[in-house]
């Protein structure tokens, strides 16, 4: 049978185990073949017994150059030439398939085929009587309506993956985390000091971690110190959630940043949540488990032990895990540095299983679709000057201050202008805190027209009426109430617009508060609370 230029053979087939089978490669016998054009096998469903004349199955492409075919041509239907996947393609049991083949040579290739009623090849006296497999060849007009050729079937052989092992296991190491190009000038320097402060955010170190950098020149002059006193593996001496530290060779002149664009340092991912998002396939009653190893790392104001090991965590595929504190993916340095009894900041193993006795089945793990999602809770708990249970920023501003403030975790309310004049504020919100959190509740208000813009006004600490208990389970909320001047107390000065912020704190960054439900009401003239 003649391949046309565009028109393609095609030829169903049924793939009869309910369970479905892992097809790896399909055998066709060629009378001529074409010496300059290649030919083309694909894959496709066919519903009702007709082949998709529009999609092909994934990855089921296989492409044979004309070097490649120049001996697959037999005059006796004997030479099979083998079209092989990239990788096993599962079909669905008890269901029809077709595959195609063509060419964009026109009447150059030609494969073998037979016909119910006609002779065997190479003899008179026995003819073919049976189909040996459910389906049927079939023509295509335009490449788009494909005609059967009732009795009519090519020669081929199908392949199925035989499957050996009931159980299996694959592991996957976490990468190095890429490096990162920072922004303009992000070195900063004190005058007659070593210290350089770097502005990194979210950079994933702790205090003795190594951080590289790259984008000075090494010969010119920063500040006063040779880039090469800069450059290269430096040891952190102090961290915040907004950059770290660490010592140059030599002093800076003064008291400004530098660098220009171009510098690029190393980091690492540090996380509280972690979530497998894998590509899986579980046919029939095959399984895959996940687990991970894990290495932990330190909250900012914490005291757990960094680069120790968390071992077997269960994962659920798509999934969130909590974990109970944080962890992170090392770069290499640091890896080689703190890792002394494992050399992986995480490892992902995957356990496949299929039934004892089942040959023909397993689940696969697409490895191209395949990755972790990692969230990290940005929180620390700020104090300008003590450690414990806490943590010193490199720059410590209070809360209080109207433009900024150390604590990284924080939802500030939009100014709210009121239509008449007010004497007191109720503050409350629903908050799951945990033991190991705090949550802060600031408030600042002024009189409009007066010369006071509020955003230049400090905040003010607010006193909660009662102190809920804090919560043991990341169920259930209490409510925080806040009651500041009103008519009774007389303790604040009249107002018409005022603003709030709620800060977050915790020694621990898997443990944080969760907020819900905020309302402000101002307090009139005969409102006490």
């Amino acid at each position: 049978m003649a391949l046309g230029r565009i028109d393609p053979l095609a030829q169903t087939f049924y793939i009869e185990e309910q369970s479905g089978a892992y097809i790896t490669k399909i055998g066709l016998f060629f009378s001529a073949v074409s010496t300059t054009s290649p030919v083309i096998l694909e894959l496709r469903n066919a519903e009702q017994g007709s082949p998709n004349s529009i999609e092909i199955i994934p990855d089921s492409i296989v492409t044979k150059s004309a070097s490649q075919m120049t001996s697959q041509a037999s005059a006796d239907a004997s030479t099979e030439t083998i079209f092989e996947f990239e990788e096993p393609i599962y079909l669905e049991g008890d269901r029809p398939y077709a595959f195609t083949i063509k060419s964009p040579a026109r009447n150059e290739y030609f494969v073998w085929s037979a016909k119910s009623g006609d002779f065997n090849l190479g003899t008179t006296q026995s003819r073919v009587t049976k189909n040996p497999s459910k389906g049927s060849m079939f023509a295509a007009q335009e490449g788009l309506l494909y005609e059967p050729s009732t009795g009519q079937d090519l020669k081929f052989n199908i392949y199925r993956a035989k499957f050996t092992v009931a159980t299996a296991t694959a592991k996957f190491r976490t990468a190095n985390p890429p490096r990162v190009n920072l922004l303009n000038n992000p070195l900063y320097g004190y005058g007659d000091s070593a210290e350089i402060i770097v502005r990194h955010n979210k950079h994933g170190f702790i205090v003795n971690d190594r951080v590289n950098i790259k984008g000075l020149d090494s010969d010119s002059t920063y500040n006063g110190v040779q880039g090469k006193s800069i450059l290269g593996t430096r040891i952190i001496t102090n961290v915040d959630g907004l950059g770290y530290t660490f010592n140059a060779d030599s002093d800076v002149d003064s008291d400004l940043s530098f660098g220009g664009l171009g510098i690029s340092v190393t980091k690492q991912i540090k996380f509280d949540t972690i979530q497998l998002q894998a590509t899986d396939f579980k046919p029939g009653a095959t399984l895959v488990n996940y687990k991970a190893d894990l290495t932990t790392s330190k909250s900012f104001a914490g005291s757990e032990t960094p680069y120790a090991r968390t071992q077997n965590i269960p994962l659920k595929n798509n999934k969130d895990k909590k974990l109970d504190f944080p962890h992170v993916i090392a770069s290499d340095s640091n890896e080689t540095t703190h890792l002394t009894s494992f050399n992986e900041s995480g490892i992902i193993t995957a356990t496949m299983r299929s039934p004892e006795g089942q040959t023909k089945l397993s689940p696969y793990i697409d490895l191209q679709r395949a990755q972790l999602v990692l969230t990290q809770n940005w929180i620390d708990d700020p104090h300008v000057s003590s450690d414990t249970l806490h943590n010193i920023p490199i720059n410590f501003i209070a809360e209080t201050d109207p433009k900024d403030g150390s604590a990284l975790a924080k939802h500030i309310q939009k100014p709210v202008t009121l239509a008449q004049s007010a004497s007191g504020l109720k503050i409350l919100f629903g908050a799951n805190v945990p033991p190991e959190a705090n949550v802060y509740t600031y408030f600042r208000t002024t009189l409009e027209g007066s010369d006071s813009d509020i955003l230049n006004k400090n905040f003010t600490l607010a006193t909660s009426d009662t102190i809920p208990p804090k919560n043991t389970s990341a169920k259930g909320y209490n409510e925080y109430r806040y009651t500041i001047g009103g008519t009774f107390a007389k303790t604040m000065t009249e107002f018409n617009q005022y603003q709030v912020k709620l800060v977050m704190t915790s020694t621990n960054s898997a443990k944080v508060p969760r907020i819900t439900d905020l309302r402000t009401l101002a307090l009139g003239a005969d409102q006490t609370g």
